[in-house]
């Protein structure tokens, strides 16, 4: 009965599952809304133009520097400085890359829990 939930068919209707699921929650809930939010945008506005005028480098390191006094999350802005230089201000592919940064994250958990 185990072997029957294991098939390569199950888990390509789990990925579809999964991805239509975060397309569809992200959809309804306006976040795939290319419109500009205070609350999540203004980082990217602020990186964005600190990139027209300084090394990426450099903004990583001002941008960790004065983050570590409150909590620490490196990735997070190295995440959002390397999107801010590919994207720019481009809303609809933030969220479009949000989506899919999702989408790789259910699907590695996914693989991970029936590895178990």
């Amino acid at each position: 009965m185990l072997d029957i939930l294991k098939s390569p068919k199950n888990d390509i209707m789990v990925v579809m599952a999964i991805i239509m699921g975060i397309f569809l929650f992200l959809g309804i809930t306006g976040n795939l809304d290319p419109a500009y939010h205070f609350t999540d945008d203004h980082n990217i506005v602020r990186i964005t133009n600190e990139l027209k005028t300084e090394s990426i480098g450099s903004v990583m390191v001002s941008s960790i520097q004065s983050d570590l006094n409150i909590r620490f999350r490196p990735i997070f802005w190295l995440s959002s400085i390397l999107g801010a230089k590919l994207f720019g201000i481009n809303f609809i592919l933030w969220s479009l890359w949000v989506a899919i940064l999702a989408c790789s994250t259910f699907q590695i958990l996914h693989k991970e829990s029936s590895l178990a």
